[in-house]
This record gives structure tokens, sequence and C-alpha cells, in this order.
């Protein structure tokens, strides 16, 4: 057999080769490529969480507040804010980690400002990233405080939306506790019916509201941010879902591995199909064996795959 002949056999069955790892390779990073933008979107829907807003901001400014690494302080704050207490019998806890009950009363007005803190940091922290950002102030060509559009929260690739999984499960962690005692307290405290009782108070000065203002009471916003944080979590859940069959496809889609299979079918091309063109006369032996040790690379990657679905 001639080295002309040899080098028709190389070309009929790089095209096999080359037809076949171009169509796997197209298909998985198509499939990627699709369950990338289906991770993006299922993340994208934290937009759609709606928290309530409050009238009630913390005295710090923003920065001051530094939400981030603070969280976990802020949401022991809330809890112990909101938390169940005797009437009038506020609990402390001492040095040795003991709780008890101080005989110091506390007056209606004092505990309606535990829950007014309670709310203001939770109106915060629910209205800023890694939430839409929703109560961000800007100046006007005046110098005067308006109220910005929400900014949503948009990701670029699955390295942002990894990023952002880390930051809102550590604020939704931090709440664990508060979220799931709220609903066995029927959204009631001592400072809560305190905030009520006052709230109610300074409305009779004002004069009768609006139906849908009158429902809006600090224990139908905290019901509000129960519901909002279950939808997160549901948010996160399939969020991670989507991750994992990411993660998946392309731990079965090694990147070395099907370049190597090209890098495989490039050498054979060179020596098995343009070398005997140019040198005829190469010896027989070197053209066959060679590219049979390529062939073996390329179609065991394609055996491999096959096998693994």
């Amino acid at each position: 057999m001639n080295a002309i002949s040899i080098a028709a056999i190389h070309a009929t069955i790089l095209t096999i080769l080359i037809s076949f790892v171009s169509a796997y390779g197209i298909f998985k990073r198509t499939r990627i490529q699709e369950i990338e933008n289906e991770i993006i979107d299922q993340a994208e829907k934290i937009n759609l969480v709606k928290f309530e807003g409050s009238i009630y901001f913390p005295s710090n400014q923003m920065e001051d507040l530094n939400i981030k690494e603070n969280i976990y302080q802020y949401a022991d704050e809330i809890r112990d804010s909101i938390g169940v207490m005797p009437p009038g019998k506020p609990f402390e806890i001492n040095d040795s980690g003991e709780i008890f009950f101080s005989s110091k009363e506390i007056s209606l007005e004092e505990k309606s400002q535990e829950a007014k803190k309670a709310l203001a940091l939770m109106n915060i922290i629910f209205h800023y990233y890694p939430f839409p950002i929703s109560y961000k102030k800007l100046k006007d060509k005046r110098g005067w405080d308006v109220e910005s559009p929400t900014e949503y929260i948009y990701f670029q690739n699955v390295g942002d939306v990894k990023q952002w999984l880390t930051d809102i499960k550590r604020v939704i962690k931090a709440f664990n506790w508060v979220f799931t005692w709220l609903p066995y307290a029927k959204y009631n405290s001592e400072s809560l019916l305190a905030l009520n009782e006052v709230e109610k108070k300074k409305m009779q000065n004002i004069g009768p509201l609006p139906i849908d203002l009158r429902r809006i009471t600090p224990s139908s916003i905290l019901k509000n941010y129960v519901q909002g944080y279950h939808s997160v979590k549901t948010v996160i859940k399939d969020t991670e879902y989507n991750l994992k069959r990411f993660n998946r496809l392309k731990r079965d889609f090694p990147k070395c591995t099907f370049l190597l299979s090209i890098s495989a079918i490039f050498l054979t091309f060179i020596i098995g199909v343009m070398l005997p063109m140019i040198k005829p006369n190469i010896d027989p032996f070197f053209l066959i064996w060679i590219p049979i040790l390529f062939y073996i690379i390329a179609f065991g990657f394609i055996f491999i795959k096959i096998l693994r679905g």
C-alpha cells in the first residue's frame, strides 16, 4: 500500500472522528450554556421577592452599619428587641450566662422603642444587597433627598451567582431563629404590642386612615417578612439545584481530555495525511502505527463519553 492510499484512508477516518468530536463538543457546550442561563434566571427571581417597608430607619448612617460584617450581631439585636418578655419584666443575662428577670419596670414607650429598633434594622437589611436595593437616597439638583428607583440584582455569570449565594445565605442563616420563632408567637410580643398601642394613640390625633394603611401594622410587616424569608429560601434552593447540575455537567466534560482528543486528531492529520502528500517515500509502517496510537486516544474519549451517557 503506497503513501497516498494511506493518506486517503486517514482522511476518511479523520472526517468521521472530527464529526463525532465536534458534535459532542458543541452539544456539551450548548447544554452548559443553557444551564448557566437557567442558574442566572433562577437567581434573579430574588427581584420578585418583596419585603414590605416600614417608616422606621436606624439613626446610623448606612456606611456605619456595615451590614455584611455585623449581620449576626444585628440579627441578635432584632431577636432580643422583639423577643417574648413578661409584661414589664425585661430579662437580662449576667456574666455567667444565666438568664434572670430584672425587677425594673419598663414603660410602654420603652418597649415600643425596642420594636422600632428591630423594624428599623430589618427595614435596612432586607432592602439592600444581597436583596434589591430600594431605599437608596440620592440628591436632586436642588440638593434635596430623593428616593432612587429600585436597583435590581443582575448577574453576568455563574461566578457572580456563587458570590451572591454566599452573601445571601449568610443573611438567611443569621435570621433562621427569628423567622422560625415569629409564627409560633403569632407575630406578637410585648414590644410589638406596645408599639401597636403607641401608634394607635398617635393615629387617634391624626384622624381616620385609608383602609390599606390601617392594615399595615408592625405585626403585619413581620408576617410579610416571614413570607419573604421562605420565598428567598426557595430561590436559594432552586438556584443551588441548578448549580449542582452545572457542576456535574462541567465535570463530565473535562476540557483537558477534549483538547487532548482534538490535538490527537490534528497530529494524525499532519502525520497521516499531509506528510504522505509531501513525502510519498516515507515508510508506510510509520504512517500507519503512529496515527493508530492517536486514533486510540480519540476513539477512547468518544467511547468513555458514550458509556457515561
